[in-house]
């Protein structure tokens, strides 16, 4: 199976949860999952965070199983884990696949170490230290603790919130680092103008709900971050609104904005996520890469608005 293969056979579970949901929603909204999502969703054996798209993966599934905690476990972290068992044979079908980004030697082909990376530890491979690397994907299934039995779960103190979202919120803003100049001046328009590295919002008091106004200026930021100076989206190759480019862009920033609201507990009553996910369903089909794509560019916008 080759890398595109192992991508799809990851996004098709998703793609179908996100069709489930648009038929059982009136007005849905990608936040939705990630409303679940609170906590960063972890291996519950190894204690290792999941990123990219597999933290849309876990939302969508478990908003469709009515999951409570984002733990998730491998059938051998069930296996190996002592006193740990599924629920019920049935629980044992009900996973879903999950990427591992990994890289292997060009040399000998043995699987290097994830430290590797960063600490140019090589493991049990003994090829010379400048031998190339190649990257490695696997898909592992993973299980939310609901389907298992006989395992230690975090208290649920470690999921209270604060229920002053408007600070979390202001304190995404403050603490996004070189970020663009903010106005609102924008006469009942909302936009980034890169050229200008400058956000324009209409006036707070023109909004419905505290909600909107900042998933739009969330929506926005996520826009910024594609400044050549930050992470170099190429917006300026942007040519015109309705282009392929530019619809790709949007999707990035309103995934964005719906992974910052999920953080700040931010709730908005805007229909703008539903004609995007309705919009893009029969593309995604298509090429389940861009939905792939989209979700890895929206993670790493928010981390670079939260300074991760």
């Amino acid at each position: 199976m080759n890398h595109k293969q192992k991508i799809n056979r990851h996004m098709r579970p998703i793609l179908s949860g996100i069709k489930a949901w648009i038929e059982k929603e009136k007005n849905p909204k990608w936040e939705k999952a990630w409303s679940e999502f609170k906590v960063e969703a972890k291996n519950l054996h190894t204690g290792r965070q999941y990123q990219g798209s597999n933290v849309f993966g876990i939302g969508v599934d478990m908003w469709i199983n009515n999951y409570e905690l984002p733990y998730y476990m491998t059938y051998n972290n069930v296996k190996y884990t002592k006193g740990a068992k599924f629920i019920n044979y049935d629980a044992t079908l009900q996973g879903i696949p999950a990427l591992y980004w990994g890289t292997k030697c060009n040399g000998c082909n043995k699987e290097l170490p994830s430290t590797f990376l960063t600490q140019g530890d090589r493991g049990n491979c003994e090829c010379e230290i400048g031998t190339t690397t190649r990257p490695n994907i696997k898909v592992h299934t993973i299980y939310n603790v609901g389907l298992i039995e006989g395992v230690e779960i975090p208290s649920s103190e470690e999921f209270i919130q604060s229920d002053d979202v408007i600070i979390q919120a202001e304190d995404i803003v403050k603490n996004y680092i070189n970020k663009p100049s903010i106005r609102h001046d924008g006469k009942g328009r909302a936009f980034y103008t890169p050229s200008e590295d400058r956000i324009r919002l209409p006036k707070k008091e023109t909004f419905y709900t505290v909600g909107d106004y900042y998933s739009t200026l969330f929506h926005e930021l996520v826009h910024s971050t594609g400044h050549k100076s930050r992470l170099n989206r190429e917006l300026e190759t942007i040519n015109h609104f309705g282009d392929n480019v530019y619809a790709q862009e949007e999707l990035v920033a309103e995934m964005g904005n719906a992974m910052l609201c999920a953080v700040s507990d931010i709730h908005s009553t805007a229909e703008n996520s539903t004609a995007y996910v309705k919009n893009w369903l029969s593309t995604l089909e298509n090429d389940m890469s861009i939905l792939y794509k989209a979700i890895t560019k929206a993670e790493k916008a928010v981390n670079y608005i939260t300074n991760k």
